[in-house]
């Protein structure tokens, strides 16, 4: 728990140097997903994490060449809201 604070900074930080990578997304949201799951997200840092990330997260649509890469990270962005 002592710990919390840093990774989530860590991964916040990450994102925001690749925030037009989609598997940067998929994994910022599982991360988050993972830290909420073991009780890590700690409530006072929810504000900046639901609306600035996962709610852009379930949205995030990446078209390469033919086909749209924002599925598995809208995925990942719901899995992490609802846990």
């Amino acid at each position: 728990r002592l710990c919390a604070h840093d990774v989530l900074d860590g991964i916040l930080t990450q994102l925001e140097r690749n925030k037009n990578n989609d598997t940067a997304w998929h994994g910022t949201c599982l991360a988050m997903g993972e830290l909420a799951r073991r009780g890590l997200l700690l409530p006072q840092r929810l504000q900046d994490v639901v609306k600035p990330v996962l709610l852009k997260a379930i949205l995030f649509d990446s078209r390469n060449h033919h086909h749209n890469k924002g599925a598995a990270t809208g995925g990942a962005g719901i899995g992490a809201h609802v846990r």
